[in-house]
């Protein structure tokens, strides 16, 4: 918790992490392509994989629901599928398939620059509605599932209240103490220079609540936890990559660890 890595517990994964997802018992999902591994601390505190799945479909999302349940999220086409997983990779069942890509308005810069090809896809689990949370990375725009497959259209965020939906640029966003926390980019139609980034909080209808202007070295939301922490990645493309955890506070309060 407090931020420092024990040089002896440290565990190489096999392939290139491009989704970790951690559940309750401490277990760390490793996704890449179509491979799913999963791993564990064996008693000596080291890092071991225990699971080696190959994929029929590309895992582009992962969650574990709080009753340690594991869903991934693929791709249908232009339509989000949902797949419920067991403990070791096999397709428990294959929910329908979501609504298709809706053809305007959508996001047509769904990377922050300064991060390059970030991956913008949402997926997360709503515990107070019950409901998945997806987006494919702007082209489909919000849509929720229900456990029993059924799919609806949300509000597409880069329409309702972020002016202009062409620039603007959601680079991530997390379900958040029954709410959502994004980080959302306004991209300027003069020079990139003149870019605006900020950490908005968003009501269960997508309406900003909070919001409040960031900088690069602040950092990519990169996760949410629980008890209210926000966790920002910082100097993504250099060496020097820090993972900063911070926490709202009122005005005049400390509010970064």
């Amino acid at each position: 918790m407090d931020g420092k890595t024990d040089p002896g517990n440290v565990g190489a994964i096999g392939v290139p992490a491009f989704i970790l997802v951690c559940d309750q018992k401490d277990q760390l999902y490793v996704a890449s392509g179509k491979n799913l591994d999963v791993y564990s601390l064996n008693a000596q505190g080291k890092l071991v994989r225990f699971v080696s799945a190959r994929e029929k479909f590309f895992v582009r999302a992962a969650v574990v629901t709080p009753d340690g349940n594991l869903y991934v999220l693929s791709e249908d086409g232009s339509a989000p599928v949902i797949r419920h997983l067991s403990a070791d990779g096999r397709v428990v069942h294959k929910f329908p398939a979501g609504l298709q890509a809706v053809s305007l308005p959508f996001l047509i810069f769904p990377y922050p620059q300064y991060y390059g090809n970030f991956p913008h896809r949402i997926f997360d689990w709503n515990e107070a509605q019950q409901r998945f949370v997806v987006d494919l990375g702007g082209f489909s725009g919000f849509e929720s599932m229900d456990i029993k497959g059924h799919w609806k259209r949300e509000k597409n965020i880069g329409s309702s209240g972020y002016g202009a939906p062409r620039l603007v640029a959601l680079d991530c966003m997390f379900a958040w103490k029954g709410q959502y926390i994004a980080e959302v980019t306004f991209r300027s139609e003069i020079a990139d220079v003149f870019n605006v980034t900020k950490l908005e909080l968003l009501d269960q209808a997508f309406h900003t609540i909070w919001s409040s202007t960031i900088t690069a070295q602040d950092g990519l939301l990169v996760g949410a936890a629980a008890d209210g922490s926000l966790y920002f990645l910082r100097g993504f493309e250099g060496r020097n990559c820090k993972l900063a955890r911070c926490t709202l506070a009122e005005v005049g309060q400390v509010a970064p660890d």
